[in-house]
């Protein structure tokens, strides 16, 4: 048995990939097996596995872009509430929606603002003082930068100081 597994376009030339005897036969039964089983996973034919996988691709991608709409309307709501508050600390939010809600509570604000949003591992905020990030590195490991208006990246943990 003998398996091209991958080609690539070198210069003038081809670099083929393969696999032969024993290896072609344990990688095509890998395969077929996860064919199996993603074909029964999707209530699927083998036949029509591709073009389901990308149904649900294309539904995850729905799905996200919908997420994102009702993130950008819980803000608009949120606005109403914090619109004049300076400091801000929220559950977790993707970098897109912080960034929205950040542009937001800036458009209302004559002072200050800083956003923080609570991630996985860290804190990731995003300010608009030259002197509240220069506080934060003094207080805590930040990680980020910025100029002019907007400075932003992460912090490793909060304290009580970052409200003072």
């Amino acid at each position: 048995m003998f398996k091209i597994i991958k080609s690539m376009k070198i210069k003038k030339g081809t670099r083929l990939f393969f696999l032969c005897g024993k290896l072609a036969y344990e990688d095509y039964v890998l395969k077929h097996d996860q064919s199996i089983q993603i074909s029964n996973q999707l209530s699927s034919s083998i036949e029509t596995l591709s073009s389901n996988v990308q149904r649900v691709l294309d539904e995850n991608y729905a799905l996200k872009q919908r997420i994102k709409q009702l993130d950008k309307e819980m803000v608009d709501h949120l606005i109403i509430e914090h619109k004049e508050n300076q400091i801000i600390l929220c559950d977790e939010l993707d970098r897109d929606t912080q960034l929205y809600y950040y542009n937001k509570l800036v458009s209302f604000s004559d002072n200050y603002v800083l956003l923080v949003s609570k991630q996985k591992d860290n804190y990731r905020f995003m300010t608009n003082s030259k002197d509240i990030f220069l506080q934060l590195k003094e207080k805590h490991q930040v990680r980020g930068g910025g100029k002019n208006d907007f400075f932003q990246g992460t912090l490793d943990t909060i304290n009580e100081q970052l409200f003072d």
